[in-house]
């Protein structure tokens, strides 16, 4: 009879379900994370976990960590490209995030090689790159007017929102800016 490989035949690795729900606890109650936020750390765990073939988060260590990163920088989104800086950048900020909370905690002291979690880095290039944010161009003046005469204005509600579109357009007021203003400042 063939041997069964059970970790490759393991969707989850149990021991590392119940660390990673107590990483979920920690974020939501102690560091006061939203639910978005928590579900990108959890993206980024199991991609680290994909990464391992779910080896136990205690076998953390530089190697695992090098090799990731590498690993990371190959892989491809949904469309098929590359994964852009900012998602590699932000997936090793969660896992160096979550490795540094594991090395402190009470069942993982001197378990987990915590020197691993410095070499989940982008060099300072690319983490520079990584947190960069693209320019969106406005809308022109002929795509706003064109907006308003698509419009339907026979509510009060449709005159309202027909009327802050226009005065944004004449105004070039921050959409910030625009939801505080008082009539006086009209």
């Amino acid at each position: 009879m063939p041997e069964i490989n059970i970790k490759t035949s393991l969707k989850y690795n149990p021991e590392n379900e119940r660390v990673k729900k107590q990483y979920e606890e920690a974020l939501i109650h102690g560091r006061h994370r939203e639910a978005r936020t928590v579900e990108a750390v959890w993206r980024a765990i199991n991609m680290y976990e994909k990464f391992t073939d779910r080896d136990n988060f205690k076998s953390f260590n530089v190697m695992q960590a090098k090799g990731f990163k590498r690993w990371l920088a190959k892989q491809e989104n949904a469309k098929g490209q590359p994964l852009s800086l900012s998602t590699v950048r932000s997936t090793l900020a969660n896992i160096r995030d979550f490795f540094s909370w594991l090395v402190t905690h009470p069942n993982s002291i001197r378990k987990v090689d915590g020197r691993g979690v410095d070499f989940l880095r982008l060099s300072a290039n690319q983490d520079r790159a990584g947190r960069a944010t693209r320019e969106k161009t406005p809308p022109t003046a002929a795509e706003v007017r064109k907006v308003l005469k698509a419009m339907p204005f026979d509510s009060d509600v449709e005159k309202r929102d027909k009327a802050i579109i226009a005065f944004t357009l004449l105004t070039g007021v921050r959409d910030g800016a625009l939801i505080s203003l008082k009539f006086k400042d009209v």
